[in-house]
C-alpha cells in the first residue's frame, strides 16, 4: 500500500474539478486502495480558503471587473 500526505491544495482542487487527478487521490483513499495522511493544520486552512474562496464567489472579491 503506498503512503501519502494530502496538502490542503487537493482538497481544494478536487473541489474544483470532481473528474480531476486530486479527485481521484481523494477517491483512492476513501476505497482504502491509498493510505493517506493530514493533518489539524492542513484542515484548519484547508476551511479558510474554502470559506474564502466561497465568501469570494457569493459577495465578490473586489477583483472581478465591473460589467455593464
Amino acid at each position: 500500500m503506498k503512503y501519502v500526505f494530502i496538502d490542503s491544495s487537493v482538497f481544494i482542487a478536487a473541489c474544483a474539478s470532481v473528474k480531476g487527478a486530486s479527485a481521484y487521490v481523494l477517491q483512492l483513499c476513501h476505497e482504502g486502495r491509498l493510505y493517506c495522511f493530514i493533518s489539524s493544520y492542513v484542515l484548519q486552512e484547508t476551511q479558510k480558503n474554502v470559506i474564502g474562496k466561497l465568501n469570494d464567489i457569493a459577495f465578490g472579491s473586489g477583483n472581478a471587473e465591473a460589467k455593464t
